[in-house]
């Protein structure tokens, strides 16, 4: 009889524990049978850590999301983690999307919510697992020349506190969220209860072990369920086959559970927008490493050279692109005048500073047609590029990318029949305009002449220091001049082994 009774009790209790999940969800995910009902769904797979580009993508998805007002959002996580400030400013914008604009989020752990992953997972309100599922292993670690090191103490500390806050903010037991991060903590589950033990010694005969000493906390599907970590089961992911961007939800994992089976008319969107991609690129460590080197060489070969050319261009584009990752939330609604404007001043550049027309001219061209194009076309961030199936707005990207292709034909046609027949005669007849030979004694001439410039392989002094610009002196006249490579100090011995554009190229001698 008594095994019968504990059987129906425990029968009851996970009936009860049903029916206060289902009152749970029904008291925060809201939806209307007759209309369309919108679920965001975002996903972070374990072949990605978690970095700022992460953060990026999720601030503008949430605001996708919200314009949107989806019902909620799935989150589907297997995740070994990341960094540990990126998952911080993630957790803080799930809460404030469920707190501020009524739109939980649901994780979902396929396979790992490991390290920042559990964060993430512990900041949803609602935590679905399947068979398959593991969560836990937050502890911070940092990088040295020894390899991967666990962090001081201090750091340590405030994270521990961090998840004790998150496990808390949804009334989940704040000590298996702090065990996950110490691995010195000792967690038993006594009269019901966890809690965490100093010492060995402390454990009764009775407590049940859940974490011990020298170990970190990571519990499986069935733990988590057990713990009241998760809220409900889910069988394994099905493939999502996407379409422009939306999924019918009946082929999500949640369309097993009992409430959201009732969910008619249920479509999963994503969120997708090249402006915040090429930005999430941007701030990937690799991607600003390699900036970074760009950078330091650009300039270093360029101060080390004369003029201005394409070393110097690469320099400052790799310095343009750090600042726009690092300003990327903000950058991200201008990319379209930023565009503009540096092809703007490439272009400008080219034609004031660099003689002839070379990289900075075809690059700033590029840039600036992209801007201006993407200025004409404002919705061009929802356009699908599956061709099998346009949507409107590439339908309307089309549309509009043939009347611009038909502008510029139109405008250099213009300009190709203005240069040849009609401003040549407007010349002519201009005021502003020089005609005739002009006399060198009367002023007309702009530096000296190149026959009076000294000859390649003549030498002289260095009249100031060189830096790479300045000036020389040979055969008592004073000359421009540009060192050939590094800076040449005052009163040095040189020698001419290049004239350009009346400026002699000089070297140490």
């Amino acid at each position: 009889m008594r095994v019968v009774f504990l059987i129906l009790l425990s029968v009851c209790s996970l009936f009860s524990q049903d029916q206060s999940v289902e009152n749970m969800l029904e008291e925060h995910i809201k939806y209307v049978a007759d209309e369309e009902n919108l679920i965001g769904y975002l996903s972070l797979e374990k072949d990605r850590s978690i970095n700022q580009s992460t953060y990026i993508k999720f601030k503008f998805a949430f605001d996708h999301f919200r314009e949107k007002n989806v019902r909620f959002v799935l989150l589907k996580l297997n995740t070994p983690g990341g960094q540990v400030f990126p998952a911080q400013k993630i957790c803080r914008l799930m809460q404030e999307l469920d707190v501020e604009y009524g739109i939980p989020v649901v994780a979902y752990i396929d396979n790992w919510a490991i390290s920042a992953g559990a964060m993430l997972a512990y900041s949803s309100r609602f935590i679905a697992t399947t068979p398959q599922s593991s969560m836990g292993a937050a502890e911070p670690v940092t990088q040295s020349t020894e390899g991967a090191q666990t962090a001081s103490e201090k750091v340590n500390s405030a994270l521990r506190s961090e998840f004790a806050n998150l496990a808390r903010f949804y009334s989940r037991d704040p000590v298996l969220a702090q065990a996950m991060v110490d691995k010195e903590m000792i967690v038993v589950e006594r009269d019901g209860k966890f809690i965490s033990l100093s010492t060995e010694k402390k454990i009764k005969s009775s407590d049940t072990i859940i974490s011990q000493k020298g170990k970190l906390l990571t519990l499986d599907a069935k733990q988590l369920t057990e713990f009241g970590i998760s809220d409900f089961e889910v069988p394994f992911q099905k493939e999502l086959e996407k379409v422009s961007g939306m999924v019918p939800f009946n082929q999500s994992p949640l369309f097993e559970v009992p409430f959201f089976s009732k969910m008619e008319n249920a479509t999963l969107i994503t969120y997708t927008d090249w402006k915040v991609n090429f930005f999430s690129f941007l701030s990937h460590p690799i991607v600003s490493t390699i900036l970074l080197i760009g950078l330091i060489i650009g300039i270093y070969i360029e101060l080390s050279t004369p003029g201005f050319g394409l070393f110097g261009i690469i320099g400052l584009s790799c310095l343009g692109l750090i600042l726009l990752s690092s300003f990327a939330i903000y950058a991200v609604n201008w990319l379209e005048l930023i565009l503009l404007v540096v092809g703007a001043t490439l272009l400008l550049l080219e034609i004031f500073v660099i003689p002839g027309f070379g990289v900075a001219g075809i690059v700033g061209s590029l840039l600036f047609i992209a801007g201006l194009f993407a200025l004409m076309v404002p919705n061009i961030s929802n356009v699908s590029f599956d061709f099998s199936q346009l949507n409107l707005e590439a339908i309307d990207i089309l549309y509009r990318l043939a009347w611009f292709g038909l502008g510029f034909v139109v405008a250099f046609l213009a300009i190709f029949l203005l240069s040849k027949y009609v401003l040549p005669s407007m010349l002519s007849r201009s005021p502003l305009i020089l005609r005739g030979a002009q006399e060198r004694k009367l002023g007309y001439t702009s530096g000296p002449e190149e026959a009076l410039l000294p000859k390649v392989g003549e030498e002289g002094l260095s009249f100031s220091s060189l830096r790479p610009s300045g000036k020389v002196s040979i055969k008592n006249e004073i000359y421009d001049a540009i060192a050939e490579t590094g800076y040449i100090e005052k009163d040095q011995p040189i020698v001419v082994i290049a004239i350009k554009a009346k400026r002699l190229i000089v070297r140490k001698k």
